[in-house]
C-alpha cells in the first residue's frame, strides 16, 4: 500500500496497479502529462475521463467516462482526480498558498458554529461533505463552507401538525459539485430557480428540492441534461461525473436527455431566477 498526499494535504492510501497492466499504464500516462509543461489541461482531462481509462465506466456520454458511487470512493480515482487538479493549478497560474489561506477556521470553531461535535466535523470532512485543507496534523475549513453546511440530524422526523394542509417538499441533503469550463467541455447547474456560478465553481448545494445538470462537449457537439430530486435517507448516494465535472450526494435521477436538441430544450425550460421572480 502507498500513501499519496493531495494538494489539500489529505492522505490517500491506495494500491499501485501493476506497471504492465492497462490501468498501470494509464496512470503512468496521466503522471507524465501532469509533469509535461507542453501537455494541456484538456490532455490530462481526456486521460482521466476519456475512453482509454480502464477505471471509468463508459456509455453515458460517447467518448467520455462516467463515475458512479463505487468509482468515486476508489482511492485510485481520488489520486487521478488530484493529479488533474494539479494540472488545473498549473494551467490557471493559481497560487496554492493564497487558496489555502482562505481556510482559516479550526475544526473546534466549525463544530461550535454548527452545534455538533469535533468528531462529526471530521467525519463530514472524511466523507467529502465538508471541504477542508490539512495543515500538518490539523484541518482548516473555509468559513463560507461552514456557514452553508447543513447538519444531518438523527432520530425520527417530527410529526406533522394536525392543521398542516399540504405536505412540504423533501429537502435534499447537501450535494458536492464542480462546474465550469475546460476548453471544449463545460458543466452548468441550476436548482430551485437559483443559478450556480459557472466559472470553475466548486462547493455544496444546500436546501434544494429540484436540480438540473447540463454537460456539453462543443468539439463533439454533445449535450447531456439530467434532472434530479432528493432521495430518501435510506437510499444510496450517487455521483454524476462528466469530464472533470461532478455532482455527488444523495439524489434520484428523474429525467435524462442525451439527444443534443432535447437536452438543450430541457435546460432552457428548467426554471431560472428571472422566471421564478416573475411568478
Amino acid at each position: 500500500m502507498l500513501t499519496y498526499t493531495t494538494l489539500d494535504g489529505h492522505e490517500i492510501t491506495y494500491t499501485e496497479p501493476d506497471a504492465d497492466s492497462p490501468l498501470g499504464q494509464q496512470l503512468a500516462r496521466i503522471r507524465a502529462a501532469v509533469a509535461d509543461p507542453n501537455a494541456t489541461l484538456n490532455d490530462v482531462t481526456t486521460l482521466v475521463y476519456g475512453p482509454d481509462n480502464p477505471l471509468m465506466r463508459q456509455g453515458v456520454i460517447p467518448g467520455w467516462g462516467y463515475v458512479d458511487a463505487t468509482i468515486a470512493a476508489d482511492p485510485l480515482y481520488k489520486v487521478m482526480r488530484d493529479l488533474l487538479e494539479q494540472k488545473r493549478f498549473q494551467a490557471g497560474g493559481h497560487d496554492l498558498k493564497a487558496t489555502h489561506d482562505a481556510y482559516t477556521m479550526t475544526v473546534t470553531e466549525a463544530a461550535a458554529q454548527l452545534g455538533i461535535s469535533d468528531v462529526a466535523v471530521r467525519k463530514a470532512i472524511k466523507e467529502e461533505r465538508l471541504g477542508a485543507v490539512k495543515k500538518g496534523s490539523h484541518y482548516r475549513l473555509r468559513p463560507s463552507d461552514v456557514e452553508a453546511y447543513t447538519v444531518r440530524r438523527r432520530g425520527p422526523a417530527p410529526k406533522p401538525k394536525a392543521h398542516t394542509p399540504v405536505a412540504q417538499p423533501l429537502i435534499g441533503e447537501p450535494l458536492s459539485f464542480y462546474v465550469g469550463n475546460v476548453e471544449q467541455l463545460g458543466a452548468r447547474m441550476l436548482h430551485d430557480g437559483q443559478r450556480v456560478a459557472e466559472q470553475g465553481d466548486r462547493g455544496q448545494v444546500v436546501g434544494w428540492t429540484r436540480l438540473a445538470w447540463r454537460f456539453y462537449n462543443k468539439q463533439r457537439q454533445q449535450q447531456l441534461f439530467i434532472e434530479i430530486v432528493p432521495a430518501l435517507p435510506s437510499e444510496p448516494t450517487d455521483t454524476i461525473s462528466n469530464g472533470p465535472f461532478y455532482l455527488s450526494g444523495r439524489f434520484r435521477v428523474v429525467r435524462r436527455e442525451s439527444n443534443p436538441r432535447q437536452a438543450q430544450a430541457a435546460w432552457k425550460a428548467f426554471p431560472r431566477p428571472d422566471k421564478v421572480a416573475a411568478k
